[in-house]
């Protein structure tokens, strides 16, 4: 995911395989301490077999996926090009297969070899 709201030239956040958590708290895979709309832990991001699904972690202000609410516990498929807002901040989701990640940035440490 890439984020141009704190960073003019993007911040790039890493989506693992499996669960990838998104909140305030500094413990979050991904954490978005700056943002005071986000709860502690906000939503969290599924990843498996290629197909990519955001669940609200019962957050306060609400997870958007294309500037739609996806409701208190919700769960809504993601695909490239999809926004993900939480709080403040949008996200652009980009899926990039772990096996083109790899040959692209070898030295990543997130790369599938």
């Amino acid at each position: 995911m890439v984020s141009f709201d704190h960073n003019g030239s993007g911040q790039d956040y890493v989506i693992r395989a499996g669960k990838t958590r998104i909140g305030r708290a500094r413990d979050n895979e991904i954490s978005v301490f700056f943002e005071s709309k986000a709860s502690d832990l906000h939503c969290t991001i599924i990843w498996r077999g290629g197909k990519a699904a955001v669940k609200d972690e019962g957050s306060t202000n609400g997870t958007l996926v294309n500037g739609e609410d996806i409701g208190i516990a919700g769960v809504e498929p993601l695909s490239s090009g999809d926004t993900l807002t939480i709080g403040g901040s949008t996200f652009q989701v980009f899926l990039i297969n772990p096996e083109f990640a790899g040959q692209t940035w070898p030295q990543s440490g997130w790369a599938k070899g």
